[in-house]
C-alpha cells in the first residue's frame, strides 16, 4: 500500500521535533559555542530536512544503562521507592532542628510540664528533646501514695525513667522504704534528693552508688513523742553515708542523730541548713556562705561564734528562732564573728504580744555590720499593723541604716522599707562647695 505524499505542513512539524536520541548513548546538555560556530557539517536525513550542527554522543557505562532500565521498569512500592521514602521522612524530621541541641535545651527549659508533654508527641526528635526535660525531676507530696510511682521507677520494662531523672522528692516511711532503696539503685544520674521521713525505716542507702550534689533529710515526728532515731542504719550511719558523698553543695538535715564528719568530707559544700547543733558541725573549716538554722537557748550563743568559721565567708544568714531569746545578744555575737553578713532575716515562730517593745529591746544599740545589705524581722503570727506603728517602723530603719552604713532594704512586719544610700559628708561637703561655685560664676 503507498502512502500519501507528505505536505509542506508535515516538513515543517518534523524540523521543528528535535531528533530521537539512540537509546545507548546520550546527548551532553550544554554545548559550546565555539563547537558549533566551527562545526561546519549539518546532518541529513532521509527526508532530506537538514537538522543543526551534529552533536557527538557520549556513551556511558553498559552497568549504569541497565541499571537505569531497570529503574526504569521496577513496580510502584518496591525497595528503592520504600528507601527513597525513609529517607525523605528523615529529612523532613531533620528539617525541624535548625539549631543546635544546647540552645533547644535552653529554650525547652522555659516551657511548663503540659507544653512539655505535647511537644513529646511531634515527632522523634522533639521527643528526644522534651522527655529529659519532662522527666528530670519528680515531687510528690507528703501525704500522697508513692507505690505507683516507685514501681515505674523500678520497673526494668520502664520507659528508661532512671536515665532522665536528675532531682527525686518523695516522702518515705517503713512499708516504702524498700521500694525507695530499688529506686536509688536503678538512678545513676540522680544528683538531688530530698526525703520526708514519717516514723521509723529502715536504712534506704543499702547498696546504692549515688553521688549527689544535694541532700535533704528531713524527719516528720510528732513533737510529742521522744526524740529518737528514725533509721535503722545505727546511731553514726548518716554521718558515714555523708562521708561518701564529695560533692554535696547543698545539705539539710532536721534529725535527731548527731552528726559529725571528718574534716576531709563535704569540702564543696556552700548552704547548709538544720538545728544548731547540726549546722555549727558542718560549717567550720568549709566554704559555706550561706546558712538557715533553728537556734535553741542552750547552744545559740556557741553556735553563733562557730559560724564565723567558716571559710566563705558566712554572707547570709536566715535564722529560726522563738520570742523567748535574746536577739540583742545574738546580733552581738554575729557581728563579732561574722562581719561579712550581708543579709539577716529573722522569722519569729511564736505569738509577740507587743512588737514594738520586742523590736526596741533587740536592736536597741545595734552594732555594726560593715557589708550588711538586708535586715528582716518577720512573724508567723502578728497583730494587725496601724498607721502609727508604721512610722515608727520607719523612724526605727533610719536609726538602724546609722549602724550599718551599706543597708538597703529593711523589712519589719507588715513594713518593707527601701532605704537610700547613706552619703558620707566629706561627699556632701564637696557637692554643696560645687554649688556654690557654679553660683558665683552665673551672672
Amino acid at each position: 500500500m503507498l502512502l500519501p505524499p507528505r505536505s509542506s505542513k508535515d516538513l515543517h512539524r518534523d524540523e521543528l521535533r528535535p531528533p530521537t536520541p539512540h537509546p545507548e548513548c546520550e546527548y551532553p546538555d550544554t554545548v559550546q559555542e565555539e563547537e558549533e560556530e566551527n562545526s561546519g557539517c549539518r546532518s541529513v536525513r532521509n527526508d532530506g530536512v537538514h537538522t543543526g550542527p551534529w552533536r557527538t554522543p557520549s556513551f556511558t557505562n553498559p552497568s549504569l544503562i541497565i541499571a537505569r532500565r531497570s529503574k526504569e521498569k521496577e513496580p510502584m512500592g518496591s525497595r528503592n521507592d520504600r528507601t527513597r521514602n525513609e529517607e525523605d521522612n528523615k529529612r523532613r524530621e531533620t528539617a525541624t532542628i535548625v539549631l543546635p541541641p544546647e540552645i533547644w535545651n535552653e529554650i525547652i527549659s522555659w516551657a511548663d510540664p503540659s507544653t512539655l508533654a505535647v511537644l513529646a508527641r511531634v515527632n522523634t526528635s522533639a521527643y528526644s528533646l522534651a522527655m529529659p526535660q519532662l522527666y528530670s525531676s519528680i515531687s510528690v507530696p507528703k501525704t500522697a501514695d508513692t507505690s505507683k510511682l516507685l514501681g515505674t521507677l523500678c520497673s526494668p520494662t520502664s520507659h528508661d525513667y532512671s536515665c532522665f531523672l536528675r532531682a527525686l522528692d518523695v516522702p518515705i516511711n517503713c512499708g516504702s522504704c524498700e521500694a525507695v532503696n530499688m529506686v536509688l539503685r536503678w538512678l545513676p544520674n540522680l544528683s538531688v534528693l530530698k526525703l520526708k521521713i514519717s516514723g521509723k525505716i529502715g536504712w534506704p542507702f543499702q547498696g546504692t552508688r549515688l553521688n549527689l550534689t544535694q541532700f535533704h533529710w528531713e524527719v516528720l515526728q510528732d513533737k510529742s513523742a521522744p526524740p529518737t532515731i528514725e533509721h535503722a542504719g545505727g546511731p553514726s550511719g548518716l554521718s558515714e553515708w555523708l562521708e561518701s558523698q564529695p560533692n554535696i553543695i547543698k545539705l539539710k538535715l532536721v534529725t535527731h542523730e548527731r552528726i559529725a564528719v571528718s574534716e576531709s568530707a563535704l569540702r564543696k559544700l556552700v548552704r547548709a541548713s538544720g538545728p544548731m547543733f547540726i549546722v555549727s558541725c558542718l560549717v567550720p573549716g568549709r566554704p559555706v556562705d550561706t546558712v538557715q538554722t533553728t537556734p535553741r537557748s542552750r547552744d545559740a550563743t556557741a553556735g553563733m561564734s562557730a559560724l564565723g568559721q567558716s571559710t566563705g565567708p558566712l554572707r547570709h544568714l536566715k535564722i529560726v528562732s522563738r520570742p523567748e531569746l535574746d536577739h540583742h545578744r545574738l546580733l552581738a555575737i554575729l557581728s563579732e564573728s561574722n562581719p561579712s553578713l550581708e543579709s539577716i532575716s529573722f522569722e519569729i515562730c511564736g505569738q509577740v504580744d507587743n512588737m514594738r517593745e520586742f523590736l526596741g529591746k533587740a536592736l536597741k544599740d545595734l552594732p555594726k555590720f560593715a557589708e550588711l545589705q538586708s535586715l528582716s524581722f518577720c512573724s508567723r503570727v502578728h497583730g494587725p499593723l496601724t498607721t502609727l506603728d508604721a512610722s515608727y517602723y520607719r523612724l526605727m530603719a533610719e536609726k538602724v541604716q546609722r549602724s550599718c552604713p551599706k543597708l538597703r532594704r529593711i523589712y519589719f512586719p507588715g513594713v518593707m522599707a527601701t532605704l537610700q544610700p547613706r552619703r558620707k559628708m566629706s561627699d556632701m561637703l564637696t557637692e554643696f562647695s560645687a554649688l556654690l561655685v557654679s553660683g558665683v560664676r552665673d551672672p
